[in-house]
């Protein structure tokens, strides 16, 4: 029961460990994420302006024609941008979830082996004397 206590103990030290690497990888992915939607989001509102002045040229009769072609551009272009850097951003997120999750077993490897060259009950009883 001891050697079940020992290797609980064992595992439950990596823990925080492993929430602390988790949390560090969700703050990067954050980051990325925020360094990726910034710019759509300030676009939004510029894409919003320009629609207001198709509105107003629309409701006063002025051709459109021109401007939906160069708002259709426009927008095309930004979105095949931005679905490149979310491809780019998540690429690299998958990348540092990969390697975390190798760190991870790598120490419960370790741990794991250091916890199995401890002597089981009987050889410290037997060491000890008590047998």
């Amino acid at each position: 029961m001891e050697y079940l206590y020992l290797r609980l103990g064992a595992a439950t030290a990596l823990q925080p460990e492993f929430a602390s690497a988790l949390r560090s990888l969700q703050g990067v992915g954050l980051e990325r994420l925020n360094e990726a939607l910034t710019p759509i989001f300030l676009d939004a509102s510029e894409i919003s302006a320009r629609l207001d002045a198709i509105r107003t040229a629309w409701l006063t009769g002025q051709p459109l024609t021109a401007l939906l072609t160069s708002l259709d551009a426009q927008v095309t272009a930004r979105l095949a941008a931005v679905d490149a850097l979310l491809a780019d951003t998540l690429a690299a997120v998958t990348a540092q979830i990969a390697a975390a999750n190798t760190a991870v077993n790598d120490q419960l490897e370790a741990n794991t082996a250091a916890i199995a060259t401890l002597p089981s009950r009987a050889e410290r009883a037997f060491l000890n004397g008590a047998f």
